[in-house]
């Protein structure tokens, strides 16, 4: 009788997990991505290949990013490159990637701030060209004066 009542469990125990594990499919997983944070704005400024106080422009394009996850890129106007790779000029149009949230995160780091006022970008230069370093502190508001802030915004 106990091995009949095991052999009931196990049976409704799967098919439990089988609808389950067949709602996932190859065309519905999500990307996770597992950004390093930042602790002091020194840090961001040390991983970065450019900083750019700039403002973004207008969306350029979608890309896959790393694990598939969906990416924007944007036309970025720079003011002044504030710490710039050899080679740059002192103004340009750069075309940068948004990189994205993840996990189903549709929210867009530089869209969210495309509103026409100036930012500070922490670049680095990605497998798609300019990429900002995370979506989560790859875009700050700049001093007063247009310089790198002296620390993270305190969270909402």
């Amino acid at each position: 009788m106990a091995a009949i009542r095991s052999l009931a469990v196990t049976g409704l125990v799967a098919l439990l997990v089988l609808p389950a594990c067949s709602a996932v499919s190859p065309g519905n997983v999500q990307s996770c991505i597992d950004w390093v944070v930042y602790d002091s704005i020194e840090d961001a400024q040390a991983q970065s290949d450019a900083i750019v106080l700039a403002v973004i422009g207008a969306k350029t394009g979608d890309i896959e990013f790393m694990r598939g996850a969906p990416a924007t890129t944007w036309s970025v106007d720079v003011r002044t490159w504030l710490d710039a790779p050899p080679g740059v000029s002192a103004t340009d149009t750069i075309e940068v990637v948004s990189t994205p949230y993840s996990c189903g995160e549709t929210r867009d780091a530089l869209g969210e701030a495309a509103d026409g006022e100036p930012r500070i970008l922490f670049l680095r230069d990605g497998d798609h060209g300019w990429e900002i370093l995370t979506p989560y502190q790859g875009v700050a508001l700049p001093s007063p004066d247009g310089s790198l802030p002296t620390a993270w915004p305190s969270p909402s």
